[in-house]
């Protein structure tokens, strides 16, 4: 069994085609699959668009009664898969907003076949990329990428943002340790990060396949990054993790 998890946040202009297609290539490949979407409270018509394709897939809605953000969506999402699936399954995590093609879930799928313990899909892989992204955000990525590449390197691991993921689920496991989901406390986007730490020095294999991220796919309201704001947040993870969460530190 293959789990999908993605969380969603206002995005009815998006997730109805990235569903429609993840059902494609899936039920195309003959397996069997389960999606797990949490809806973190949108305003939008998400639900809607949710409700509708219960009946044409093997679908599961978890929705958040008020927004939390998408480390919240994310534990929520693969805490919900944790309680079903079985250590021989796996899990593939992916965003709601088009920038995420379904079709490499099956090259993701492919290598952890092979035997890889987590595989990501990375823009840094030779034949990877960015379409459709600003400059300034490319920069920025490269910047917090190659910051936690520095102080937590993983050998084969060039994309540690990027939420585009395959895990074992033994490995996922392994990785989270007994605290589970509990134990990634990043309520924004530096839980995709923290999830490779966490899973870092466990003696888990970590596999790249290049990823393009299509931007230019997206629909409706891009999202407004703060340069300031995502730095503080990647300094943050890392200062929390190198120093804070050592044995014997006053909290």
């Amino acid at each position: 069994m293959i789990y999908i998890s993605i969380p969603a946040f206002n995005e009815e202009k998006n997730i109805g085609a990235l569903l429609e297609e993840t059902r494609k290539v899936l039920d195309g490949a003959d397996l069997e699959y389960r999606v797990i979407v949490v809806d973190d409270a949108s305003v939008d018509k998400t639900g809607e668009v949710l409700a509708a394709f219960e009946d044409k897939m093997p679908l599961e809605v978890v929705t958040h009664e008020k927004n939390l953000g998408q480390g919240a969506a994310l534990r929520s999402g693969l805490g919900r898969i944790l309680e079903d699936a079985d250590s021989d399954d796996f899990v593939v995590t992916l965003d709601a907003d088009s920038a995420h093609q379904p079709q490499n879930i099956l090259g993701i799928y492919d290598k952890l076949l092979d035997g890889q313990d987590v595989v990501i899909a990375s823009r840094y892989r030779r034949g990877g990329g960015e379409w459709g992204a600003p400059r300034w955000r490319r920069y920025l990525a490269g910047i917090c990428n190659w910051s936690l590449h520095i102080c937590f390197p993983i050998e084969e691991v060039s994309d540690y943002t990027g939420s585009f993921r395959g895990f074992r689920m033994s490995a996922l496991r392994q990785g989270l340790g007994e605290g589970g989901v509990d134990s990634l406390k990043e309520h924004g986007f530096t839980v995709v990060p923290e999830i490779l730490i966490c899973m870092k020095g466990r003696g888990l294999s970590f596999y790249e396949i290049p990823l393009i991220l299509r931007y230019d796919l997206k629909r409706g309201q891009r999202t407004k990054l703060r340069v300031s704001r995502v730095l503080k947040a990647t300094l943050r993870l890392i200062f929390r993790r190198l120093v804070g969460d050592r044995p014997g530190r006053k909290k």
